[in-house]
């Protein structure tokens, strides 16, 4: 699966192609490797990569982090393990970088998440090393009333010279009555024909004349912007012949898809 992103200039209205992020998945359906890249003047280049491991109860066991180095490659940078207990419920992260010199895994800091007998959060214990070389200790707990009206979110660290707990933020969030449900608008879909294409592509009108469209090159490059409002058909007779790729806008909402020019 590609995932591409894209970022709207707000003064010029125009879309622009960041990147792609690249997923593979096992048989199972878990997730396996994601692959990042950036667009760069319009060539899309390697930024990082990760890769996931599984427990044979298809947890998450291992996720590792490459970074990518135009002589090298991907090469290895960091590491997350990842360690489940049941009865009480937690689950451990111990976070861990690659020591070139040494060439071995080194442990930089951990992470232990408690849950409450409901399988909600109750607090978190993170402790490490952070980059100036020191160490660190932080409590974070959760804690709703039992109606579940209020919740209050502290966070603690632990001062080193008085050996003891200190409250760095306090909030408390109160809840009425509320669906949490999204509300789901009405699908936004426009037909794009013919597809494949030798002369001209026609995009059918969409639910307001409104609709902005982007057409972008394989390479990110943006070939086409406008709204439908001015013309739902573009000349594409003298672009070469190949894959090119289309963002429709309109009410907050994107449609996409792929054009195949003969």
């Amino acid at each position: 699966m590609v995932h591409n992103t894209y970022h709207r200039n707000f003064g010029s209205g125009i879309w622009h192609h960041l990147g792609k992020t690249q997923y593979t998945y096992t048989a199972d359906g878990l997730k396996e490797k994601e692959i990042r890249q950036e667009n760069h003047l319009g060539e899309l280049k390697n930024t990082e990569k990760f890769e996931y491991l599984y427990d044979m109860q298809s947890r998450l066991k291992e996720r590792l982090y490459y970074k990518w180095i135009d002589t090298l490659g991907f090469v290895k940078s960091k590491k997350v393990e990842y360690l489940y207990n049941d009865q009480p419920r937690y689950q451990v992260e111990i976070y861990t970088f690659w020591d070139d010199l040494n060439m071995t895994w080194k442990t930089s800091g951990k992470r232990i998440d408690y849950f409450a007998e409901d399988n909600s959060l109750d607090s978190i214990y993170d402790r490490g090393v952070n980059y100036a070389g020191e160490e660190y200790r932080r409590l974070t707990t959760v804690q709703f009333n039992s109606d579940k009206t209020i919740l209050d979110y502290t966070n603690k660290e632990w001062d080193n010279d008085t050996n003891s707990w200190f409250t760095k933020t306090f909030h408390r969030w109160y809840f009425e009555d509320y669906d949490w449900q999204p509300k789901e608008k009405e699908p936004f879909d426009v037909s794009v024909f013919p597809n494949p294409a030798s002369d001209y592509i026609y995009f059918g009108k969409g639910p307001d004349p409104d609709v902005e469209a982007y057409i972008y090159s394989a390479s990110g490059m943006l070939l086409v912007s406008q709204k439908l409002s001015q013309t739902n058909r573009i000349y594409v007779g003298d672009w070469p012949i190949g894959v090119y790729y289309y963002v429709l806008v309109y009410d907050h909402r994107t449609s996409s898809g792929s054009i195949l020019k003969l």
